[in-house]
């Protein structure tokens, strides 16, 4: 059985985004495009193109060619949307790297994106990024040929050439970024973005604010909107394929699944109320205007499908067919219900994702990095309840025959080597774990133990919506 919500239907925009730049500039070449306060920049749309067009002369001039990868490893900042719109223009996928990776996770997405050029800060307030780089290439044939640092001598000596890049033919569904995530199997998967995914979210981010200006945002990277495109909302019945509905649906599919994961209860909100906040998911907006399937209150597999879910894992059909089935619902893995009043409820995960303040944490990668070190003979890793994140980390650990380790050696392991919101924050040395009969993981053992011995009980009561 299924509970079933639809939100708003609207047409969606069938273009790239070099089709929609260029029609911004033909209507408001002189209207304010980019504001970056920290770096005391401000682009006219016709600015923000001519500096996109050196960009983009830059990658062609370094053998970036259509279908090559590029990464950019750096908070917001003007050169985030000007690597964004030039790689767009060129055919190239731009690939986002999570300012809070260290070595070992670099490392990783250095070989699975099979990037060829990397743009990054040199250092800030948090990290010295150039050596991270250079402990994460040590011992390792990469693809990688041009490293080239943001705020420096290279970048403009990048930006030097005098010829153009050619024009390159781009489809809206054609892949344009690569986001990564942690998968099933505790290695991160590279999210697949498209054209149409990134113009639609920023068309309709800007159509749930009701900026009644015809702008609307395009995010400057993870969560921050920084650029705003126009687009007069008069134009969109005119896209090449206008009936394709603007889709935001889920659905709660029922099955038998229960206990497994931990007990994270929030609400999704209904689209009429989420258009009164900023920057919404488009996961979060759901209008219970399409019947329901089944009974109201039946726990299931959460599933989303529409225009904000990506195209596929990078370089990995099985689990993008795992994922994504043949009706095109990406199933997320989190048990849920859909209660009367259309609200969906996270009650468990199907998979064992620890959220903490908002980071997705895959416990086998963890695990699978503790288990490097030379003392550790075995490790599991779980969430707890936690009032002020969420959720937070922690490992049990069995160690080796006649060794000793503290806390903060496991800390002090992973410090600088995985990112600071993996690091566990409760450990505990045993001798054992709670297993089943058929000798598998009894993790909610592990959690229930937990939360008794630490008082944790009214954080793990806590509904978080």
């Amino acid at each position: 059985m299924d509970a079933y919500a639809q939100g708003p239907s609207l047409p969606l925009l069938d273009k790239t985004i070099p089709q929609v730049l260029e029609e911004t500039i033909r209507r408001n070449p002189s209207g304010l495009a980019l504001v970056s306060r920290q770096q005391n920049i401000r682009y006219s749309w016709q600015q923000l193109a001519n500096e996109t067009a050196h960009v983009a002369a830059g990658l062609w001039s370094l053998g970036i060619r259509p279908g090559d990868r590029v990464g950019i490893w750096a908070s917001n900042c003007t050169e985030w949307i000007l690597l964004q719109m030039a790689t767009a223009q060129i055919g190239v996928l731009l690939v986002n790297v999570n300012p809070a990776y260290r070595s070992h996770e670099l490392g990783f997405v250095l070989r699975k994106s099979g990037m060829k050029a990397l743009f990054l800060l040199e250092k800030d307030a948090r990290a010295n990024y150039l050596e991270i780089l250079e402990e994460a290439r040590a011992g390792q044939k990469l693809p990688l040929e041009h490293v080239i640092l943001l705020d420096h001598p290279s970048w403009f000596r990048f930006l030097d050439v005098s010829s153009t890049a050619p024009r390159v033919g781009i489809e809206p569904d054609d892949v344009v970024n690569i986001q990564y995530t942690s998968g099933t199997t505790g290695s991160p998967k590279g999210i697949q973005l498209t054209h149409r995914n990134l113009i639609n979210n920023g068309y309709l981010v800007g159509y749930t604010l009701k900026n009644h200006s015809g702008r609307y945002p395009l995010r400057a990277g993870p969560h921050v909107p920084l650029l705003r495109m126009r687009h007069e909302f008069a134009d969109v019945p005119g896209a090449r394929h206008p009936a394709r509905a603007a889709e935001r649906e889920l659905r709660c599919v029922g099955d038998a699944a229960g206990g497994r994961g931990g007990t994270l209860h929030r609400s999704l909100r209904r689209a009429d109320d989420v258009h009164r906040g900023v920057g919404a998911s488009r996961l979060l907006q759901i209008r219970p205007h399409v019947a329901s399937y089944g009974h109201h209150g039946e726990r299931g597999e959460l599933c989303a499908r529409g225009y904000m879910t990506m195209k596929g894992y990078d370089g990995e059909p099985q689990a993008t067919a795992e994922t994504i089935d043949a009706e095109g619902w990406v199933h997320t893995g989190d048990l849920a219900t859909m209660r009367p009043d259309g609200y969906f409820q996270i009650s468990g995960r199907l998979k064992d994702m620890i959220i903490r303040g908002g980071e997705n944490i895959y416990p086998r990668e963890i695990e699978e990095f503790l288990h490097q070190h030379p003392k550790i003979a075995d490790v599991y890793v779980v969430g707890l309840p936690d009032m002020k994140l969420g959720e937070a980390v922690l490992a049990w650990i069995r160690l080796k025959s006649a060794v000793e380790m503290t806390e903060d050696e496991v800390r002090e392991y992973c410090r600088g080597r995985i990112a600071h919101f993996k690091i566990p924050q409760y450990v505990r040395f045993v001798d054992s774990f709670p297993m089943t009969v058929t000798g598998k993981i009894r993790k909610f053992r592990i959690r229930e133990i937990e939360i008794e011995e630490r008082g944790l009980q009214a954080a793990a009561s806590v509904r978080t919506a």
